[in-house]
């Protein structure tokens, strides 16, 4: 019987991390858009969906981008404008 030489293994923790930000960022993002474009739209959930976006810790590029998603669907959908103004400001600093 043959003996199998010892392989380094590659570290793919960060890898296996990465793709399960992107699975998790985009099962989000459709279901957010499911619920906004649904027959019977449901805007309060389309906002929890993105809001969870944000609990993961995503880049800035994606924070920035779903806080501005967040502000526009309170602005348009909502009265609570406060809240939307403090996402765009979250969105702006994260920016800068």
């Amino acid at each position: 019987m043959a003996e199998i030489e010892d392989v380094p293994k590659e570290d793919t923790s960060s890898v296996a991390e990465a793709l399960t930000f992107e699975n998790m960022y985009f099962a989000l993002l459709g279901a957010a858009e499911d619920f906004r474009i649904s027959k019977n739209p449901d805007i309060r959930k389309s906002i929890h969906c993105l809001e969870a976006i944000l609990t993961l810790n995503p880049p800035a590029r994606v924070e920035v981008r779903t806080r501005f998603q967040i502000a526009q669907l309170m602005w348009l959908h909502t009265k609570n404008i406060d809240h939307a103004r403090d996402h765009l400001k979250k969105a702006e600093l994260r920016r800068s």
